[in-house]
């Protein structure tokens, strides 16, 4: 062989196999050296509102601040309506602004309603003033230097009503008869502003002539009697003058 020829037939061995190792070896040494594109690009991006602290937990449901917050479909608790009680009695008490201002608030036990007319007259309470009265109707004459202020007559009882010395609008002496025959019963007033009332304290009893100023024509007035064992009745009146 031609000395020349066997030279560059090493020379093309040479090359060829150079080549080769350099071609097998480029993806090894491509993959080994990390790109900074891959290293960046490798790292899980991270919400701005996810805790980066290790040692809080985290509910993976809330933490993107994209997602809606949950509402709750179940609704607010209703307060059960308590209904106020139906057909309560209310029991007919006297109107302390239309009788002068009695506090009485206990039940009374009454012959006749308010508007019921009177058995033995057939009407309501008749009224009138105390100057038409004529003095034999009186029951009695009035304490010196006074003068009749009221006259009333229930079922069972009349009442006599007196002035105080020398005013004969302002009430001060009690008069009470039994008209089946029992005794006379007298009351003075130590209190103007009850006597006013028309309203007697004998004791631990309570009388008063209870008059409704609302209707008075339509309206029956009543002897009205409280009890020291907090029993009270009352009797409506016939007549009432004043």
């Amino acid at each position: 062989m031609n000395p020349r020829s066997f030279l560059g037939l090493v020379l093309l061995l040479v090359v060829t196999g150079c080549s080769s190792a350099v071609s097998d070896q480029a993806p090894s040494a491509l993959s080994s050296d990390p790109s900074p594109l891959a290293t960046v690009s490798s790292q899980p991006l991270q919400s701005s509102a996810e805790n980066t602290n290790p040692n809080i937990k985290t509910n993976p449901s809330s933490a993107s601040p994209l997602r809606p917050a949950r509402v709750s479909s179940q609704p607010a608790p209703v307060k059960p309506r308590i209904d106020p009680p139906a057909n309560r009695a209310v029991p007919v008490k006297p109107d302390p602004s239309s009788n002068g201002g009695t506090d009485k608030a206990a039940e009374i036990e009454r012959d006749y309603g308010f508007t019921t007319p009177i058995a033995t007259t057939g009407k309501v309470t008749v009224r009138d003033r105390i100057r038409f009265v004529d003095a034999d109707k009186l029951l009695t004459d009035c304490p010196t230097d006074t003068a009749p202020y009221a006259l009333a007559e229930s079922t069972h009882y009349r009442v006599q009503i007196c002035s105080e010395e020398y005013d004969p609008q302002l009430p001060k002496y009690y008069i009470g008869q039994d008209k089946e025959g029992g005794s006379e019963l007298r009351i003075t007033s130590a209190n103007l502003n009850e006597a006013r009332q028309l309203t007697f304290k004998n004791g631990d009893y309570t009388y008063v002539l209870y008059r409704d100023g609302a209707k008075p024509d339509q309206s029956n007035a009543y002897l009205e009697v409280y009890m020291p064992d907090g029993k009270s009745y009352a009797e409506a009146l016939l007549y009432l003058y004043e």
